[in-house]
């Protein structure tokens, strides 16, 4: 990830962060980078307006590349923190019209005093399928404090058009710690003061 132009905070909260690529040298001791792979803001496949993105994975999928990150995405309103897929590709970076929200931080529970947002993704194939787990974290809707965090997932699927979602969704966006599209994958253990 690397700061973008004209950014104020620099704060991963804030949306200031886009994706580039960095090259690594031989003796692993210099860092150079070589060009941005994500121009902000951008325009999605739903027509979404993407002003951040950070914490990318990529995977290989169907002989292409695949990479989940981070984002910041507006309809109209303040940006909201989801988890995007989109292809990859190392000479031109990401085509943001082909980027898909796969999980928002939309609440399934309105009338709940938390809401979950769905950070850090982390994009992988498995045995011929890909899958996508991310951070489902638990925010006090009041305070804005998190209140705990538990790693979900879900198996993806790639449409005629190029665009990823969840298998079951219908290729809609699903709420980050939605019951039944989604898998807990790491939880909190209620006997485990550590946990």
């Amino acid at each position: 990830r690397r700061i973008r132009q004209g950014a104020i905070s620099g704060n991963c909260s804030s949306g200031d962060w886009t994706l580039a690529l960095f090259e690594i040298n031989a003796a692993g001791d210099n860092i150079s980078f070589m060009h941005p792979i994500l121009d902000l803001p951008s325009t999605i496949s739903d027509s979404g307006t993407l002003s951040g993105a950070l914490d990318p994975s990529i995977t290989k999928y169907n002989q292409r590349l695949w990479i989940s990150f981070e984002c910041h995405v507006s309809y109209g309103k303040k940006p909201g923190v989801k988890s995007c897929v989109g292809p990859f590709d190392l000479e031109k970076g990401i085509d943001a019209t082909h980027v898909s929200v796969i999980a928002n931080d939309r609440d399934i529970y309105p009338r709940e005093p938390n809401y979950y947002a769905a950070l850090v993704p982390k994009i992988f194939s498995f045995r011929g399928r890909l899958y996508m787990y991310w951070d489902a974290v638990q925010i006090e809707r009041k305070t804005g404090k998190w209140q705990s965090i538990t790693t979900r997932g879900a198996q993806l699927q790639i449409d005629h058009s190029g665009l990823a979602s969840v298998v079951g969704s219908n290729g809609a966006q699903i709420a980050a710690a939605d019951p039944n599209l989604t898998v807990e994958v790491l939880g909190i253990d209620p006997n485990d003061p550590r946990s």
